[in-house]
């Protein structure tokens, strides 16, 4: 069962700055691969931190669409290619199975994705590493802000460059120095506990409003019909509203009509 899963941090006492930080997810330009690259590298060699960057998941040439910017085929890929050749920093893992993938994320210290993807409402990728413990780096953009109450999970702010949302990158290195800098602070089977309360609260939520919905259409529906039927009871059409017999139909059809739709 997912709810047993053993999550132990991996963080040598020898050296308490090896960090495995690790991005899961399409690997695209609006996915912002290249801004987690280059903080990684910038804290790295501005702080004297060892920080390996995983990058699990398959390239995707979607580029921009919304603001017609488009890449030719393998463009984007090439591109990240010879930006992680010359770091010794970054490992790109391709794409991995279930099994797979859960072995590497019981190994990673920490999660990243500053993602400003224009539809990203909501994250299966942030929701798999809480499910193994894993505190997180989030843009405020989209469903991110979902895990907003999450105290293991830090925000970096969205920002507007040359009519484009991305993550502040200023912001994006004080918060993954943050985050390296309390890592041994946070809970790994903590953050597990309150990603189940999360997700049971979200499921009662959930039903509670689909049983809402459901009321309302049946609500809905039942009037529809009983107009409709009314409007074919040509007896209540030849007689003035104000007249007896116009109520008396009208009440003995509507207890039978609700009487046979429950």
């Amino acid at each position: 069962s997912n709810r047993n899963l053993q999550v132990e941090r991996k963080l040598p006492d020898e050296d308490p700055y090896q960090v495995k930080l690790l991005y899961n997810g399409r690997l695209s330009y609006q996915k912002n691969i290249e801004q987690i690259i280059d903080i990684v590298q910038a804290l790295n060699d501005q702080y004297g931190f060892k920080i390996k960057l995983m990058l699990v998941g398959k390239y995707d040439e979607i580029g921009y669409s919304l603001q017609g910017q488009f890449f030719s085929e393998s463009a984007f890929q090439d591109k990240i290619e010879k930006k992680m050749s010359r770091l010794d920093c970054v490992d790109y893992l391709g794409e991995k199975s279930p099994i797979e993938l859960a072995s590497i994320m019981r190994d990673a210290d920490a999660f990243i994705s500053l993602s400003t993807y224009h539809d990203e409402d909501y994250s299966l990728a942030i929701n798999e590493a809480k499910q193994y413990g894993l505190p997180a780096i989030v843009t405020t953009w989209g469903g991110f802000l979902r895990y907003k109450d999450c105290e293991s999970t830090l925000f970096v702010p969205v920002e507007v460059k040359k009519g484009r949302y991305v993550p502040s990158k200023k912001k994006s290195l004080l918060v993954l120095l943050k985050l390296v800098s309390q890592l041994n602070s946070f809970d790994r089977n903590r953050i597990q506990e309150q990603y189940y309360l999360k997700k049971i609260n979200n499921e009662v939520e959930a039903k509670k409003i689909f049983s809402t919905i459901l009321q309302r259409l049946h609500y809905i529906e039942s009037l529809s019909r009983l107009e409709n039927a009314i409007e074919d009871i040509g007896c209540l059409k030849s007689l003035d509203i104000d007249d007896p017999r116009y109520l008396k139909i009208y009440l003995d059809y509507y207890k039978s009509y609700t009487k046979s739709s429950h």
